[in-house]
């Protein structure tokens, strides 16, 4: 069996991709540190809302030394300030996902009055 990323399987739609991940998740016989990633695939490969029951088993298997584990994954160790709370951001940001706000373009911010051009310094 061949592995690939949550995003290669929803880029080539691997058949129950998503089954697959929520089925790992959901066992808890499998290690911490493999249904967290299975969580964090099931994330990446669906657009339903977060269910209640993985909000729960992510309340129960998410700890801070599992944290500086995962630490060491290399896209979450990006979004770590060494605490190893990379995990942790990472969950929140896909659990609660906030819209974000909208920056002006550098022209919009600094932008001249439209009759700019035709006023005569005072």
């Amino acid at each position: 069996m061949s592995h690939c990323s949550p995003c290669a399987a929803r880029k080539h739609r691997h058949e129950d991709a998503a089954g697959f991940t929520r089925a790992w998740w959901c066992d808890p016989a499998r290690p911490p540190k493999v249904r967290v990633a299975a969580a964090l695939g099931w994330l990446r490969l669906v657009d339903d809302p977060p269910p209640e029951d993985l909000r729960h088993v992510l309340d129960e298997i998410v700890t801070n030394e599992l944290g500086v584990l995962m630490a060491e994954v290399p896209w979450i160790r990006q979004v770590d300030d060494l605490s190893g709370t990379g995990l942790t951001r990472t969950l929140n940001d896909m659990l609660h996902p906030n819209p974000r706000p909208t920056v002006p373009t550098f022209r919009d911010t600094w932008r001249a009055p439209e009759d700019f051009a035709d006023r005569l310094p005072s």
